[in-house]
């Protein structure tokens, strides 16, 4: 039996075929690939359009009169699907539902993962600003990608369905983070993620750890480059913020220095490596320095 769903966006024409699925673009991707670049903000995000409130024929749902004061962007939104994908299962109790909260939203994730988006089934919603450009600075291989996601396949099937719904959620905030505008709310974000993955890798079940020491920890444990410095600073900012409210020593929303400004960025780095750590995919990239603003390739 054959499982067909739809995601996007994802600005990139992709055509895969291994593990027994498929991705691959939809008819029109060209043509709705450049009606959203015209939509595409000079920063790189799609960001939701205008909405206002409207009173209406009941009947024929037709507007009679905006209301006024009422504009505001809106909550929610979809954008068009991109591509296809097919999973050929013996299992014909699969649903499509069960499997984009399993094995389709780990592939789709994943995806967005590696090319720096957030992606989503075609009839599910978005809130908030969505990257177009890519959030991650890799350069990958169509070969290179496919033996990276047979790899994550594998692995991702061989684990119970409860580690399978974290490492989704992981994959979803991850991509999720810089939707967030303010340095602080993406250090949130990412640190929830970072908290996942301590938890996800089971450390804390053998020895208790503190906070201050997991980042080093867990840096050991899966070969992940360290510099004490910067990993000092993402432990007093997290100490500050979520016991005191305290972000670089003053208000949230206040500016901070540079060093601190990118912070919240080289524990999105961290992450970024931390995630093939995870699931066992050996490569340089997972070594390499994520305090480094530069590109890598994803070897």
């Amino acid at each position: 039996m054959i499982i067909t769903d739809q995601f996007g966006f994802l600005p990139k024409q992709l055509d895969l075929e291994c593990s027994g699925f498929k991705i691959y673009c939809v008819d029109n991707f060209h043509e709705t690939l450049k009606s959203i670049k015209e939509t595409v903000n000079r920063d790189g995000f799609i960001y939701p359009r205008m909405t206002y409130s409207a009173v209406v024929n009941p009947t024929t749902m037709r507007e009679i009169k905006r209301i006024p004061n009422s504009e505001r962007p809106t909550l929610l939104y979809k954008l068009p699907p991109s591509h296809h994908i097919e999973f050929e299962t013996d299992d014909i109790m699969k649903e499509k539902k069960e499997l984009r909260r399993e094995l389709f939203g780990f592939i789709m994730h994943l995806i967005g993962y590696i090319f720096g988006v957030r992606l989503q089934f075609h009839d599910w919603w978005f809130d908030g600003r969505t990257p177009f450009d890519s959030q991650h600075n890799i350069g990958i291989t169509k070969k290179k990608l496919e033996e990276f996601l047979v790899h994550a396949i594998n692995k991702f099937m061989s684990w119970e369905k409860e580690k399978q719904i974290s490492f989704v959620n992981i994959l979803y905030m991850h991509n999720r983070a810089p939707s967030y505008e303010w340095d602080w709310e993406t250090f949130i974000i990412e640190y929830m993620v970072f908290d996942a993955c301590w938890k996800f890798s089971g450390l804390g079940k053998t020895t208790k750890t503190k906070h201050e020491n997991r980042i080093n920890r867990i840096c050991t444990e899966y070969k992940l480059y360290q510099k004490n410095d910067v990993i000092e600073k993402i432990v007093k900012l997290r100490n500050n913020l979520f016991h005191e409210a305290l972000w670089c020593g003053e208000m949230p929303c206040t500016v901070a220095d540079n060093d601190d400004f990118f912070v919240s960025y080289h524990l999105r780095r961290l992450n970024q490596r931390l995630i093939p750590a995870l699931l066992g995919y050996n490569s340089t990239y997972v070594g390499s320095d994520w305090t480094c603003l530069g590109s890598h390739s994803f070897d």
